[in-house]
């Protein structure tokens, strides 16, 4: 077979392709192995001035060219740094000493559709040298090619000579041109790289990478780095390993700047070290190498409070010793995928008793080939009918295309402070995925048996339902008691999107207070168990005493956003709400209820006002209920003086009138929060605020009382 390569990508090699269609008519365009292109020594060179794209790239320490002895070759080797669609500007080149030691010199190519510009760096006086200088610049060109040049190339570089002025050193630009998206375009994007991670979580790799691959067809633009970098996992995760080295090669080509590019180089190295095996024995598991990760972040925050009234002087509220980690370690096999993970702390409390928090504790393990996962420990879980955090198991079964079958069971942690599994309560669930349905639907639903010291807790069937697309999104939530027979919640939120990036939000919001179950008869009693109570009360006054103390709370919401030009935008929101009150009973008094309250708020929006990308936010709210009216006026920003460096200054000021009396209070809180990023792991972070509150009683008499507050402290990422 005779060939002409190498091409950087398939268009550029199918541009070659027409020129050469009419004096070679079977003339096709394939991708070659790795293991071709480095032996690649056999040239045949016809005698044409001009350039071959990129060059005649040779890696072999010997020259094999049919036996014959090497020809001096002194001079005309090179490193081809990279490659681009855009012009070369000294300015994106990074001044490194490596390359000022050599000629730096730019060479154009020109097809039919479009130009290629090259950045080479010249000249070795043999290979070996070439390929030395290349594996040192590595991690700034990671692309970067030992290539072997015409002569003519090295007379004409003299007259393409260009001088580095110094670009960042991580990773030189590829020349991707990025267009502005429309307002409909972005907002496609959006969605279908939302529906892609859903799909992705959900193994259904195949639909993530139809939409992934939908979103790159689009011109290059902010997304599209986002959206290869998840085209590789996807294909990975589908097992198509070649089509995954491909998009991560491509990504590190022309986004090898940046976290994401460390990130995609790892998963390459992981794809290319695989161990090969003969294609009569390549079975699934010699599809993906083993990888085992430990990754997390510790904290420790230090936090304050102090205030000072003219009754009691000066009080100290609050002073601990905040610690917290977050472990994670995964192992990943081409069958199983499994992941532990801790995360919890310890506070200790300078003026009182300290105490250890685990918030979860669990192992999760997942089959790939059948799509079974299990998961283990203490664990947060809000969907199915779960309320948050729980002791226990988690058996989830998806091999059924668009179903997933969940079951739940174990204990309800109520709180992360627990040392021990508390028994007294239990919960059993089951709960069904089902979706995506017509691209945009997603549901879920279960029902779910609680238990307490023997009797009922809390027995409900429930559902959610969201739907997603490109002029919006739609969420609901129904969970029903069957066995107090009440809708213990109801919730609606709806997001549209409309012309010239105008949104318009609503949110609907009905639930018991707290949510209904037995557990809610303690409150107002002396016994602390519901074991304790049934021994002076029957079931059916102990659930009669738990309604008792059930409140309901409602909600209505709407609002929107309206850019006013390029640095403002405008938003608002309008909220209507009551909480019901309880009835007397079992030697608790009556609660009255707050009647309708309703709020008032409207937000002026900045960007890029006084410095680049600086945000300032400009609030009025008002309040009118029952008790009280209030007013509240405040000021936030945020300002990134340095690339690692940023601050949050805030003033709020707030006025009330009691409804009730003749008083008032009046309230000025500023504070500053800032945050520095040391070598990109170790964030140190501050913040502190005043409030200064004078009390005017029904007699006209000020009373004046003082508050500070100080967190501070470091979270590292390792």
């Amino acid at each position: 077979r005779l060939r002409l390569g190498f091409f950087p990508t398939k268009e550029a090699a199918a541009i070659k392709l027409k020129e050469l269609k009419e004096k070679y008519p079977d003339v096709i365009v394939i991708k070659v192995s790795k293991k071709e292109r480095e032996s690649a020594v056999d040239i045949i060179a016809p005698q044409k001035k001009g350039l071959s794209l990129p060059g005649r790239i040779i890696k072999s320490e010997k020259d094999r060219h049919r036996g014959k002895k090497p020809s001096d070759d002194k001079g005309l080797w090179t490193v081809t740094l990279y490659i681009s669609q855009r012009s070369i500007k000294a300015k994106n080149i990074p001044n490194l000493d490596t390359l000022g030691d050599y000629r730096l010199y730019t060479v154009d190519y020109k097809g039919k559709d479009r130009r290629w510009h090259i950045l080479r760096m010249g000249f070795f006086s043999s290979q070996s040298d070439a390929m030395k200088a290349k594996n040192d610049l590595g991690i700034t060109f990671p692309e970067a090619m030992v290539t072997k040049i015409e002569a003519a190339e090295k007379l004409r570089s003299a007259k393409h000579v260009i001088v580095p002025t110094g670009a960042p050193t991580i990773g030189a630009p590829m020349g991707r041109v990025q267009i502005k998206l429309t307002t409909k375009q972005e907002t496609e994007i959006k969605a279908r790289l939302k529906d892609a991670k859903k799909a992705m979580t959900r193994s259904r790799n195949k639909e993530a990478i139809r939409l992934l691959s939908k979103v790159l067809k689009i011109s290059e633009n902010k997304y599209s780095p986002e959206a290869l970098e998840l085209l590789g996992l996807a294909y990975e995760r589908d097992g198509k390993t070649e089509k995954a080295k491909e998009a991560y090669r491509e990504y590190i080509t022309f986004y090898p700047a940046g976290e994401g590019s460390r990130r995609v180089t790892q998963r390459l190295a992981g794809l290319s070290t695989a161990r090969e095996i003969p294609k009569k024995s390549f079975t699934r598991k010699s599809r993906s190498k083993n990888i085992r990760e430990l990754y997390g972040t510790l904290s420790q925050f230090y936090n304050r409070d102090a205030s000072y009234t003219d009754i009691d002087g000066s009080v100290l509220n609050r002073s601990s010793l905040s610690t917290d980690l977050d472990l994670s370690y995964r192992k990943r096999t081409a069958d199983y995928e499994t992941r532990a993970v801790f995360i919890g702390g310890y506070e200790h409390d300078f003026l009182g008793d300290s105490e250890g928090r685990i918030n979860r504790l669990y192992l999760d393990v997942l089959n790939r080939n059948n799509n079974i996962s299990g998961r283990v420990g203490r664990q947060w879980y809000s969907t199915g009918g779960v309320l948050g955090r729980f002791d226990g198991a988690l058996l989830s079964l998806g091999n059924i295309p668009r179903i997933k079958i969940n079951i739940v069971a174990g204990f309800p942690a109520e709180s992360s402070t627990l040392s021990s599994v508390n028994t007294d309560k239990s919960l059993l669930g089951v709960n069904l995925d089902l979706g995506t349905f017509w691209q945009r639907w997603d549901f879920n639903v279960y029902a779910i048996n609680q238990r307490v010291d023997g009797v009922t807790d809390r027995r409900a069937v429930g559902g959610e339902a969201r739907y997603n697309d490109s002029k919006g999104s739609y969420f609901s939530l129904v969970d029903y008691d069957i066995f107090f027979n009440r809708l213990n919640t109801f919730l609606f939120v709806a997001n549209w999107l409309l012309p010239k990036d105008r949104t318009i939000n609503l949110s609907m919001d009905y639930r018991q207070s707290p949510s209904l179950s037995t557990t809610n008869a303690l409150q107002g009693q002396t016994e602390t168990s519901v074991a304790d109570i049934l021994l002076s009360k029957s079931e059916d006054e102990v659930h009669s005493l738990a309604l008792d103390r059930t409140a309901s709370n409602w909600s209505v919401s709407i609002g929107g956003s309206q850019p006013i030009n390029t640095k403002f935008q405008l938003s608002g929101n309008v909220t209507v709400s009551e909480l019901t009150g309880t009835d007397a009973s079992g030697g608790v008094a009556a609660v009255q209820g707050t009647g309708l309250e309703y709020f008032y708020s409207i937000q002026l929006i900045a960007n890029n006002l006084l410095i680049k990308n600086d945000l300032i936010i400009a609030g009025l709210r008002y309040s009118d209920a029952d008790a009280s009216n209030s007013t509240s006026f405040s000021l936030n920003s945020r300002f990134r003086l340095k690339k690692d460096w940023r601050i949050n200054p805030r003033i709020q000021f707030d006025y009330s009138k009691n409804n009730k009396t003749s008083g008032s209070q009046f309230k000025i809180r500023p504070s500053l929060r800032t945050e520095y990023s040391w070598r990109k792991s170790t964030h140190l972070e501050f913040e502190g605020g005043l409030e200064w509150i004078y009390d005017r009683t029904t007699g006209n008499q000020t009373e004046y009382s003082r508050d500070y507050f100080i967190v501070t402290g470091y979270r590292m990422d390792f």
